[in-house]
């Protein structure tokens, strides 16, 4: 019975467990139970702290319970050296694995623990040319799974090319680019999805803002359309199989996605904690980060259930097979939650994790403080709301349970449009103001990290 009840509490909590080790089920569940209510409560098991954490560090990567960035700086956006950190408390943390220095100046990194693999992105000295290198972690050598461990991009293959970042999905690496156009006014982009392993372009380069992974296969793009429009590409089929227009009168200043890595369990943390946990990829969201270009108006933060993205465009395609876009009408309001300009003020790039979202912000009942900011964690996993799971206020937090519609508008937006959406989702929200004026917030399974100038924080909830 209490492995039956163990993997019912840990579905229910948005978990999968793909094996354990010898401790009962009896004490799992309990170790699930108190996880719950450190997520509930905002009240991690650990808190430590990175001192004198290098302020002049700007490429970071969190994937699967490490940290990775880049040391040995040479500018504010290249550096030579790289150190991964295990996101554990320093009584079980082990040794970094650092590499002061790989040989060559790089502008970004990405990294798989369970392949032994990095992705170190090499910067030429004239910046006309970038090498994708594919190297182990524990050597640094050329990986022997990559049939090609070294590939060049030039400036004159790509419409964009001043900025680059990688995201590593499973076989598949993800290359963007992008610059600010000539007036300064809104960000341009390319971006390239290359399968690792075999050396083939899965996604050859196209003029899109961002991509966001769906699964291996089916990936989401932001097209600078007029209006602005989310295309689903295969990439196995190399094909865009339709369009979903967002509802906008004008261009953006910008359009991102804000996701997250495949988790892979860490053989050394499930050794300690007896277990291979991993988060239900059925219950994944996407974030989005929206600038307007209109004078005054604020970030615009939406999220994007995933599986109910995709549950929607198939009956529409079943509906219209002929018909090869869609209006934000058709498809949106029930699989997106747009926030007020208010409730949130930022979310780092790895922000989002699984059905949860961490952010600076308030939320509308706001704190007990006023109106400072504070931590929000959102959670669009609908099972805790279908069980009962309710608003509360305690003396430390606070929870709410959003349900309703609810109508975005921004007064400075000369369209004057109204937004609806209606995502459920639960908010829990500490009964005071950040202690740290935290530059970044990012989310990792059970580990909360935030970074001030000086300093890493880790909150983990394990």
């Amino acid at each position: 019975m209490s492995k039956l009840l163990l993997r019912m509490e840990l579905v229910a909590d948005g978990n999968l467990l793909k094996s354990r080790g010898v401790k009962p089920a009896s004490i799992l569940l309990q170790q699930v139970r108190e996880r719950r209510r450190a997520f509930d409560e905002l009240d991690p098991t650990w808190f430590w702290e990175i001192h004198r954490f290098p302020s002049d560090v700007t490429r970071y990567e969190i994937n699967s319970g490490f940290l990775g960035h880049g040391i040995n700086s040479t500018s504010s956006e290249h550096f030579r050296g790289v150190r991964y950190r295990r996101l554990l408390p320093p009584s079980l943390q082990q040794p970094d694995h650092v590499w002061e220095d790989v040989g060559f100046t790089m502008a970004d990194l990405s990294f798989d623990f369970s392949e032994d693999l990095q992705v170190l992105v090499e910067q030429t000295v004239d910046r006309k040319q970038r090498r994708l290198r594919f190297k182990t972690i524990s050597t640094n050598a050329p990986h022997p799974s990559a049939r090609n461990p070294t590939v060049l991009l030039q400036e004159i293959d790509f419409a964009f090319w001043d900025s680059c970042s990688t995201l590593l999905y499973g076989d598949y690496l993800a290359i963007g680019f992008s610059q600010w156009d000539r007036s300064n006014t809104y960000i341009e982009g390319c971006q390239m999805v290359i399968n690792w392993k075999t050396g083939e372009l899965s996604l050859p380069s196209m003029e899109t803002l961002d991509l966001a992974f769906l699964s291996e296969s089916l990936i989401l793009l932001i097209f600078e359309a007029n209006p602005l429009c989310l295309g689903l590409y295969n990439l196995r089929k190399q094909t865009t199989i339709k369009r979903f227009t967002l509802p906008f009168s004008q261009p953006l200043a910008s359009a991102f996605f804000l996701t997250h890595p495949p988790y892979k369990p860490d053989p050394f943390v499930s050794s300690i904690v007896s277990e291979k946990l991993v988060s239900d990829t059925a219950l994944d969201i996407i974030g989005m980060l929206l600038t307007p270009s209109w004078s005054g108006g604020q970030d615009i933060y939406i999220v994007l259930s995933g599986r109910k993205f995709l549950r929607r465009a198939l009956i529409l395609c079943e509906i219209f097979p002929d018909k090869n876009c869609f209006n934000w009408e058709e498809w949106g309001p029930d699989v997106t939650r747009w926030f007020p300009p208010q409730m949130i003020q930022d979310v780092g790039f790895r922000g989002v994790f699984g059905s949860r979202m961490i952010a600076k912000g308030n939320l509308a009942a706001r704190s007990a403080s006023g109106t400072e900011d504070t931590l929000v964690l959102f959670d669009f996993n609908p099972r805790p709301i279908t069980r009962g799971s309710y608003g509360d206020v305690g003396s430390d937090f606070t929870r709410i349970v959003v349900e309703e519609e609810w109508s975005w508008s921004d007064a400075l937006d000369p369209s004057g449009m109204a937004v609806k959406s209606r995502l459920p989702f639960r908010a829990i929200t500490p009964n005071k103001p950040l202690k740290y004026h935290y530059e970044d917030i990012y989310l990792d399974l059970n580990t909360i990290v935030g970074r001030t100038l000086s300093s890493i924080f880790f909150s983990a909830k394990t």
